[in-house]
């Protein structure tokens, strides 16, 4: 694509980049991306003395990526609005899972109910976010390893340590390394 047609996607509003997302635009998912990787790193620091840091940030990923395939302009809500409560939500949901028998502070978690949820349970809906995610998923597991893209998965589902080398037949120590090893090729992918 030429470098003016580039210019012109930056400049897009992010409610029209997430419909042009919706229609296959790659490109369009970089430029949104980029503008929301320090809100993602900003709750990231937040929550870290909830849980890992480098795990929040993977899971305010996927938060990002749900946001971008359920949002729909005609709630009223701005991508902005809804893409913060959506990556907060699956930051939070990580650290619950991590943290079964602490408590998040109410303070640290926000009201969902001035913002209206699209419905993403309808059939097309639901094949869109999964082709998205197909693709996310794709790009992640392009930079890294079977046991990296294994291991990373099981954390940020709220497994620990312990429970994913049950699950990959490895000791803590090696899914620790593989974890840190897929940590930094996925920071890499936000340069």
């Amino acid at each position: 694509m030429s470098e003016s047609v580039s210019e012109n996607f930056a400049v897009l509003p992010d409610e029209r980049l997430v419909t042009l997302i919706k229609s296959g635009n790659n490109e369009c998912f970089m430029i949104l991306r980029k503008r929301y990787f320090g809100v993602i790193e900003n709750y990231a620091d937040k929550y870290s003395a909830l849980c890992v840091r480098n795990d929040l940030v993977y899971a305010g990923i996927v938060g990002f990526a749900d946001a971008i395939m359920s949002y729909r302009d005609d709630t009223g809500a701005s991508f902005k609005t809804f893409a913060k409560t959506c990556i907060k939500s699956s930051m939070l949901d990580l650290c619950k899972k991590a943290n079964n028998s602490k408590r998040i502070p109410k303070d640290l978690v926000a009201s969902l109910e001035e913002v209206e949820v699209a419905d993403s349970n309808d059939p097309e809906s639901l094949f869109i976010k999964k082709e998205y995610f197909d693709l996310l998923f794709d790009l992640i597991k392009s930079k890294l390893s079977d046991l990296e893209y294994s291991v990373i998965r099981k954390s940020a589902e709220g497994m620990t340590y312990k429970e994913i080398a049950a699950r990959v037949g490895k000791s803590e120590k090696a899914v620790e390394n593989a974890l840190l090893r897929a940590r930094a090729k996925i920071k890499e992918l936000k340069r």
